[in-house]
């Protein structure tokens, strides 16, 4: 990847691994979305800024994929940059590497600028064009899922309550938080036995503080889960996606 492209070092920490040593597959979404939040502080258009004028930038659909996991204490290195542009959206790529260079996971978004009041897209400023490194280069290639996806019959399903800390800036619930609920429900013998490879995912509604949630995780066959958030008060499917485990 071009030397132009964003970059973020790290260690991971304690906080960010599992019983075994071996860095989360929340934790590392967390390294990415972190790394696309300091982009925007980095050409001066901080997430918080922007909130004050009335915008802010929310996670559509997007995927993720696992080499390896790196363990505690080892030093990685998360690049991102823009690989697409539309005059609402943009695609966001993410790699994660170790200190030999080694891909450990690489991600692709998608992105919509929001006038959050309206709650509507908005036309993307010519800052984030101009300022943020551009290639046409994808992390990873595929099509991003935009539809819900049908659940098999006999699902897992467990209801959840909204927390006051579930609620991120821009006044709804974190993405991080769907990817939370859904490994609460994870098959045991997926949970214990095996590992995400890839994961895809799409956003299609908001869920806010007084929302009751009921996540459906379906097993489509020995290596592949699907699953579904869904707002229990209108039966709305906020968040869709499938999940290979190996």
């Amino acid at each position: 990847m071009d030397s132009k492209a964003y970059t973020v070092s790290s260690n991971i920490g304690y906080n960010q691994v599992d019983k075994d040593g071996l860095v989360r597959s929340i934790s590392t979404v967390q390294l990415f979305e972190e790394a696309a939040i300091e982009h925007c502080y980095e050409i001066n258009r901080n997430v918080f800024d922007l909130l004050k004028e009335g915008y802010g930038w929310v996670l559509r659909s997007g995927s993720i994929g696992f080499q390896f996991y790196p363990c505690y204490g080892e030093k990685v290195k998360t690049t991102t940059w823009i690989s697409r542009w539309s005059p609402f959206q943009g695609v966001r790529e993410f790699l994660l590497t170790n200190e030999e260079e080694q891909i450990c996971a690489k991600a692709t978004s998608l992105w919509a600028y929001i006038d959050m009041e309206k709650r509507r897209p908005s036309l993307i400023p010519e800052v984030f064009r101009k300022e943020w490194y551009f290639d046409s280069r994808r992390a990873m290639d595929t099509i991003f899922v935009k539809h819900p996806i049908d659940i098999p019959p006999n699902s897992l399903q467990k209801s959840f309550h909204i927390r006051r800390q579930d609620i991120d800036s821009n006044n709804h619930v974190h993405n991080g938080k769907y990817l939370e609920w859904i490994m609460e429900i994870v098959p045991e013998r997926f949970y214990t036995e095996k590992r995400i490879k890839t994961m895809e995912g799409a956003f299609l509604q908001e869920a806010g503080k007084t929302d009751q949630i009921t996540v459906e995780v379906g097993i489509k066959n020995e290596h592949e889960l699907v699953h579904n958030v869904i707002r229990i008060q209108d039966g709305a499917i906020l968040a869709t996606g499938r999940s290979e485990w190996l």
